[in-house]
């Protein structure tokens, strides 16, 4: 395609996928992602890079926007909108014990499911970290032992936490200093300008990761990992054959963490990639285009599995070494 042409094509697309963007905003929409206070701010087209949302590929170009304060790729959400109006979650007066806490209470009963910032515990850590900055350990400790169905709580010897014991036997070890100083947490909420500032600063991200020609695998509650452009480049065909093979969702999974997609395994968000998987004629034509050897990458791969197979094996056996001399001592 002559390059005037094919910067029309993008100059149309970018249209196209604006008006989307712009369109597809109702009225709970606009509402719930604040579109109406802070509007809508699209970024330029970006011909490179690969995105992912949800397991469903998306084709180029790419217009990272930021829709009120949530972002998206081609009309797509990928992080879901800041809290407006931010929330002031500082602790000025001592909480109260929510009342039916006895002996027979347990931990569970003093936290709020639906909201971890307002269980009794987490309101009274937040309280004495403003009121007694100096003071932690001790006053964490008369805040623990006040509790009924704590038998004893003492600063440890290294002064830096507290050791609770319950009336029915367990021991938990709690940090005097869970909260570092510049938390949001101890700290006035955000201005307008500084939720957006942040909001803007995460789509710029997205975006120069995109013009670099990295592959972007993102998901609507905002999780994502990012390959690099070199990896990209070389595992995408790969991948793109793995998630067409006949593999079952286990060994697709386990070839997932290989490929420095999973952290953990198994993590429903890639459980659900994989149930949402989706190529484009598009994604076929540029892995075809990539001039990739499977053959020789796959080589390469079970070379470096075994390598760090026997790595690990090493490792292993010297920490049950070492755990026969401690126990022998």
């Amino acid at each position: 395609m002559d390059k005037p042409l094919r910067s029309a094509t993008v100059l149309v697309l970018y249209g196209f996928v604006l008006s989307v963007c712009l369109l597809s905003a109702t009225a709970q929409e606009q509402k719930q992602l604040h579109v109406d206070e802070f509007g809508i701010q699209a970024g330029e087209p970006v011909d490179a890079g690969f995105v992912f949302v949800d397991g469903q590929y998306l084709d180029k170009p790419y217009v990272v926007s930021r829709k009120g304060l949530a972002l998206t790729v081609n009309g797509k959400l990928v992080r879901p909108p800041a809290q407006w109006p931010p929330r002031d979650l500082r602790v000025f007066d001592d909480p109260e014990l929510p009342a039916g806490i006895d002996e027979n209470s347990r931990w569970e009963d003093l936290k709020d499911e639906k909201d971890k910032y307002a269980g009794y515990l987490s309101r009274k850590a937040r309280y004495l970290r403003l009121r007694f900055p100096d003071q932690l350990p001790q006053k964490k400790a008369e805040a623990y032992g006040a509790l009924p169905f704590v038998e004893s709580a003492v600063v440890n010897e290294t002064g830096d936490g507290v050791i609770v014991k319950t009336v029915y036997g367990e021991t938990r070890r709690i940090s005097a200093c869970a909260i570092p100083p510049d938390s949001p947490m101890l700290s006035p909420p955000p201005t307008r300008e500084q939720v957006l500032a942040g909001v803007e600063d995460r789509r710029r991200r997205l975006e120069a990761d995109l013009e670099k020609g990295a592959a972007l695998f993102l998901f609507n509650n905002g999780q994502r990992t990012v390959w690099s452009a070199r990896k990209a480049q070389t595992d995408m065909p790969y991948l793109l054959q793995l998630l067409e093979s006949a593999k079952s969702q286990q060994e697709k999974m386990a070839e997932l963490v290989q490929m420095d997609l999973l952290s953990a395994y198994p993590i429903p968000r890639w459980e659900n990639f994989l149930t949402n998987f989706a190529a484009t004629a598009e994604l076929r034509t540029r892995v075809a285009t990539m001039g990739v050897n499977l053959a020789e990458w796959e080589r390469q791969r079970r070379e470096w599995r075994a390598q760090r197979d026997e790595e690990d094996r090493v490792a292993e056996q010297m920490r049950e070494a070492m755990r026969k001399k401690n126990a022998a001592e």
